[in-house]
Formats: C-alpha cells, structure tokens, sequence
C-alpha cells in the first residue's frame, strides 16, 4: 500500500510540474526560471503529501495499518518457552516507533507466582510479510540479585485466524553468551478482551496487574492439560 501511494504521489508531482512549467514558459517566464519554480513547487507539494498521507498516518495504530501491513503484529501476547522450568511465562509487546521508523519487540519474563524474572528489548528487527516471520536481535538483563546481562537473536512465525488475523506464533530464541541457550515457545495474543477475563482491565497498567495476569493464565493451561512446572512446582 504505502509503496502504491508513494508511486502516486510521484507521478502527481511529476505531473504538476511538467503543466507549470508549460504554463510558465507560455506566460513568458525565463526557462531556467520556470523550471526552478516547476521543481520547486512540485517537490513541496509531494512532501506535505508524503506527510499528509504516508508519515502523519503511522503515528496511529488505526491509520497505520491501512499503509503498514506488517503492523498487524503489533499488540500484546503471551509465551510459553517448551523446555524452561524456571520463569516459564513472558509477556510480549510488539510496537512501532515512528520517530526511528522500527519495530520494537520486547518482554517481561516471570515466574509462576507472576515475579518479573528478567525483561529484554530488541535492538534490530526484520520482519518478512511473505513469510510471516520476525526476525530479532535483543539484549536482556536478568531481575535478581546478579543483574546479568545477555544479548540473542529469535524468530517467531505468526500464524492466522480464518479471517486473516494474526493470533498465535511459535519460534525460537538464543541466548548468545559462553554458551549458547536456545529455547521453542508457543505464543498467543492478548486482546483486550483476553485481559478484561483475566484480570478485570483492558490493559496491563502495573507489576500486579502482570502478577494477576500470569497466575490466571497459568491455571487456564493447567485446566487444558499442559504440563507446566517450575523448578520442579505444579
């Protein structure tokens, strides 16, 4: 879409110069400058176009998703690594900077009583439509008393609902460090609905609100049979 509108907008622009400076030049006006004056008009016109059209948009979720497809990633969700016991939950945020023009995939690992484990915030993403996929480069820091730091890369393969929309992934991750750790996950949107169930808002606004979310879902998935355990607890 967007490149569809940039390619109008070009061709307009275009357009517009190429009939001013014809109408210029019949008025009498000097060549060289009817074409700076054509030029000029035309560039500026396709900037506050561009902006009008292509960069205001992005700055909302609603308008950005008529020109960003990619952008139907974006929201809440939750994950479930397959083979780690310990901070078995995370809680994901897909946004989009319009300042920088990137994506931004970061998350709140936590225990099962809902105790934030460790957080992490990705330092380069790519993400391919044809494939659904994301791609990302991230630095964490663990929440306890060493603080230690890691960085790792992850792919997660978003899959649809019948009417298109993105609504669970899977993928993987790995830590890079003296060794590497990788680890499959399971992931599922958050709507707005899904929080209301869970925790009674529409949003998570606080620590406890996390707490209170983690918990609710964790018994969900023991209620679905899953085999989730942490350092040996059900």
């Amino acid at each position: 879409m967007r490149k569809s509108i940039d390619a109008a907008l070009l061709l307009l622009a275009s357009t517009i110069a190429i009939e001013l400076n014809r109408r210029l030049l019949a008025a009498g006006f000097d060549v060289w400058l009817s074409l700076l004056v054509s030029v000029a008009v035309s560039v500026g016109l396709y900037k506050v176009l561009e902006y009008g059209l292509l960069e205001f948009p992005v700055r909302y979720q609603s308008l950005r998703q008529l020109i960003k497809p990619e952008s139907r990633m974006e929201g809440n969700w939750i994950s479930r690594p397959i083979n780690i016991r310990e901070r078995p939950y995370s809680y994901i945020t897909i946004d989009y900077n319009p300042y920088s023009k990137e994506y931004i995939y970061s998350g709140l690992t936590c225990q099962l009583d809902g105790t934030i484990g460790g957080s992490w915030k990705s330092t380069s993403v790519k993400i391919k439509l044809e494939y659904d996929r994301l791609w990302y480069i991230y630095a964490a820091r663990m929440h306890d008393e060493k603080a230690e730091s890691t960085e790792g890369y992850g792919v997660v393969n978003f899959e649809k609902d019948g009417s298109g929309k993105y609504t669970r992934a899977t993928g993987f991750f790995g830590d890079v460090g003296s060794i590497v750790a990788k680890s499959s996950f399971f992931m599922n949107r958050l709507e707005e609905a899904d929080l209301e169930r869970y925790i009674g808002k529409k949003s998570i606004q606080t620590h406890e609100d996390l707490a209170v979310l983690i918990r609710a879902y964790h018994h969900t998935m023991k209620d679905q049979g899953a085999d989730i355990r942490e350092n040996g607890a059900g």
